[in-house]
């Protein structure tokens, strides 16, 4: 089940939360307002509801903020 409702975007689950109600995931999300390339080489960490809306969802690293941040993760 796609709970992301993003098509076009990398989203990859990590875990889910010990309440069972999220989610850990690695998505690109942030390259929208960032401007950079989608794709698993420009990923943070979000936090995503499990209630099928797609709408929950919190950022959790700011990893491809920074340029250092963004040769890391590559």
């Amino acid at each position: 089940m796609n709970f992301s409702r993003a098509p076009g975007t990398y989203n990859e689950v990590e875990g889910i939360f010990p309440d069972g109600l999220y989610t850990a995931v690695e998505a690109d999300r942030q390259c929208e307002r960032l401007g950079a390339t989608r794709g698993s080489g420009n990923i943070d960490i979000w936090k995503l509801k499990l209630d099928g809306t797609g709408k929950d969802l919190t950022r959790l690293t700011y990893f491809n903020d920074y340029e250092e941040g963004r040769r890391r993760m590559r």
